[in-house]
């Protein structure tokens, strides 16, 4: 597997020079790929028995999960859900019998699963990984500053009613990782004037 290191700009002039490494890009293994090769022969596997298998373990997860639980898998990780508030709802400082604490209560939800990855797991993915570094990549500056930048965002808003993170970077020259970045940062300030709205892949970006 070839691997690369990334390099960062200093966007924000801060001194901090920042570098990460990231693997190559590979294509993504499918379910039926991946009961196919599990179920060849000698096995004792059959594709329909795995399917069966993995939504019988799904739906158990869900089971418990909702009662709260983390549910660890021997040999894979643990698994335990994260709470937040449901969109456009804002947390009330309240009494714990008050209706408005009933109301909060509705309007919190599930935002996330945590996995935690089996340490055994890990040690022999690595074991088993042979890695081959190719050559540096520097993410280039845009040449304008985070300001500059959430300027050009409202902009375009003024004439377009949305944007999604991949016109974001197009429109500032960031990569997408480092756009979707900054657009989560311009989001959680509220005076930053931009918001939200849908869900998951859904997310576009508007004016607040």
């Amino acid at each position: 597997m070839k691997y690369y290191k990334q390099e960062v700009p200093d966007f924000n002039k801060t001194g901090e020079k920042k570098s990460y490494f990231r693997t190559e890009r590979y294509s993504n293994i499918s379910s039926e790929y991946l009961f196919r090769r599990m179920g060849m022969p000698g096995s004792g596997l059959s594709e329909e028995a795995m399917y069966a298998a993995v939504r019988i373990i799904r739906n158990t997860l869900i089971h418990y999960l909702a009662l709260g639980h983390t549910v660890t898998i021997d040999g894979l990780g643990s698994f335990r859900i994260a709470l937040g508030l449901s969109k456009g709802k804002e947390m009330e400082a309240t009494d714990d019998d008050s209706d408005e604490t009933k109301r909060n209560a509705q309007s919190v939800e599930v935002k996330k699963v945590i996995f935690k990855v089996d340490r055994g797991f890990l040690d022999d993915l690595n074991d088993n990984v042979v890695l081959e570094r190719s050559e540096t990549r520097k993410i280039k500056s845009p040449g304008t500053s985070e300001e500059e930048r959430l300027q050009m965002a409202l902009n375009y808003l003024e004439s377009h009613p949305f944007f999604h993170a991949k016109e974001y970077a197009e429109l500032t020259g960031l990569s997408l990782t480092s756009a979707r970045y900054e657009l989560r940062k311009f989001v959680a300030d509220e005076a930053s004037g931009l918001g939200t709205s849908g869900k998951g892949t859904h997310i576009v970006y508007v004016k607040r």
